[in-house]
């Protein structure tokens, strides 16, 4: 009888198994986030971008060229600029967004479509397309190559 006792389970083998579980699933969350975390960096890292700053008259003159035709003669805008602003409001947004157009609240659930939440996703995609048509004027007129890391 005595010998059976030795072999069953008390209270010290089951916090030793809670135990070891626990690390385990500890472990395996860590080495999960890691390597979740270097896909992330390596699929959505953005090539920075430097902005000028300076008073140069070419640079002056496209920014002025560029939001004179947006402005008056968007018949003359490149359909790869237009493509982008349409793309922008309408994207799914991916994770929840509160924010204010115009001082008005609004917020945007995962799934939705830009356009539907956000009152302003007409004008951020178009301020955003005119930016990347300003920036790349900018480089085939004054040469500056404002994606250059």
């Amino acid at each position: 009888m005595a010998k059976n006792m030795e072999y069953q389970t008390n209270v010290f083998t089951i916090a030793h198994y809670i135990l070891l579980f626990m690390v385990t699933v500890t472990c395996a969350s860590i080495v999960t986030w890691l390597i979740l975390d270097r896909y992330n960096t390596q699929k959505f890292n953005s090539t920075n971008i430097t902005y000028i700053m300076n008073n140069d008259p070419c640079v002056k003159q496209t920014r002025d060229a560029v939001s004179r035709m947006w402005s008056f003669n968007q018949e003359l805008i490149p359909t790869r600029y237009k493509t982008i602003a349409d793309a922008y409001s309408n994207d799914a947004v991916l994770t929840r967004i509160t924010g204010y157009c115009d001082g008005v609240p609004f917020m945007c659930r995962a799934g939705q479509l830009r356009r539907t939440c956000d009152p302003c996703a007409i004008q951020t995609g178009r301020h955003h397309a005119m930016e990347m048509h300003i920036a790349d004027m900018i480089r085939s007129n004054c040469g500056y190559d404002i994606y250059k890391k």
